[in-house]
């Protein structure tokens, strides 16, 4: 029998477009190399399993951490944090089980991982249809 290795499908919240706009306003070049970003994981579905690499990087991706405060409510979500974009953080989940990454919500470095931000992304989390840790 022979091993037939499955990718994963990357999925984009359809709210990020408003999180795009967001950063435009902000930061037009960050937006531009952020979309770019966006764009390649989109068109190789290796790339995006970085998005949920504990402790990965690269030259594009300086760190992968869980979200944990999220991750305690069961939610298998991660904060990526880019080299040329350093003031921008994306907000990515996995779904094992359905074989899906997600990128749900960009933020900003100085924005507090608060409530809100978590409510954010767990309606995105949702939306999407993402199983929860521990088939929650």
């Amino acid at each position: 029998m022979s091993a037939v290795e499955r990718r994963f499908e990357f999925l984009i919240d359809d709210e990020v477009d408003r999180d795009i706009e967001d950063v435009v306003d902000a930061d037009p070049d960050a937006a531009a190399l952020i979309v770019a970003i966006i764009q390649e994981m989109q068109g190789d579905r290796t790339l995006c399993e970085r998005l949920i690499e504990p402790d990965y990087e690269d030259d594009q991706i300086s760190s992968v951490l869980p979200f944990e405060a999220l991750q305690r409510k069961w939610y298998n979500a991660y904060r990526v944090k880019l080299y040329e974009v350093a003031d921008w953080r994306l907000i990515t989940a996995v779904d094992h089980k359905q074989r899906l990454i997600a990128l749900l919500y960009i933020m900003r470095r100085d924005e507090n991982y608060d409530d809100k931000v978590q409510q954010s992304v767990i309606e995105a989390y949702e939306r999407l249809g993402l199983s929860r840790m521990g088939n929650r």
